[in-house]
């Protein structure tokens, strides 16, 4: 007997109530990597900085995000998005997308590409390397990577790449 994969769209992904994290990929539904402490406090230092900077946006976190739109077969759950839109934000109305990255380098570097591919500037924070790196709206390869002392920039909010890491106690 063959296996038969059912593909679904960004609009029947969303109607259905599914228990877990899951996330759409190119019309396969994922289960997402539970979150360690590493990520969770880098995702929290991160989108408190953004909230506060930025009020005129919806900074949403982990919440799907239409890519390219709700009929397409894309809907990640990207660690935080900054969007106009905070019901069923699609890539037209989201200016940055933020993965946070610990144990899952290689599946967020695969969901950047669709956010690039989108239009959307991206970023993963990349707890292992300690470092935050830039993928430039439209194209396929990090444009920049930040460290340590440095800081980066989302939509004109300089953020410090130590400031998402845990300080040793």
């Amino acid at each position: 007997m063959i296996a038969v994969v059912h593909r679904f769209t960004t609009r029947e992904y969303m109607k259905l109530h599914i228990e877990g994290r899951t996330e759409l990929i190119e019309g396969i539904i994922y289960d997402v990597a539970a979150r360690n402490d590493p990520h969770r406090l880098a995702v929290n230092r991160l989108s408190k900085q953004l909230q506060i900077a930025l009020p005129q946006w919806q900074v949403q976190v982990q919440d799907a995000v239409a890519i390219p739109d709700w009929d397409g077969d894309n809907a990640p759950e990207p660690d935080i998005a900054v969007s106009k839109n905070e019901k069923n934000p699609s890539a037209v109305d989201t200016a940055a997308i933020i993965e946070v990255s610990d144990t899952t380098y290689d599946w967020d570097r695969r969901k950047v590409k669709l956010y690039t591919a989108a239009g959307i500037n991206s970023w993963i924070v990349n707890i292992g390397q300690h470092r935050v790196e830039f993928f430039c709206a439209h194209q396929d390869a990090m444009h920049t990577a930040f460290h340590g002392g440095e800081t980066f920039d989302i939509l004109g909010v300089s953020i410090a790449v130590s400031s998402l890491f845990e300080v040793p106690a």
